[in-house]
């Protein structure tokens, strides 16, 4: 959740704020950046979704 939330956060900083082209060499890093946390992050909450991890009730014990 954590990814995706700063995903949103720098894809908006991306397209709302300057870009600064001349420290990146032309890129927006912030865009790409803040989309690839994004894709990642909903990839992650995805997964924990659809492949909960199950813990068992009750432990086996050798007594």
């Amino acid at each position: 959740m954590l990814l995706a939330t700063y995903g949103v956060i720098l894809t908006l900083t991306g397209l709302i704020a300057d870009p600064q082209d001349e420290k990146t060499g032309g890129v927006n890093a912030n865009l790409w950046a803040g989309l690839a946390l994004l894709v990642v992050g909903l990839g992650f909450l995805a997964w924990a979704r659809l492949r909960p991890v199950l813990v068992p009730e009750k432990s086996e014990s050798s007594d």
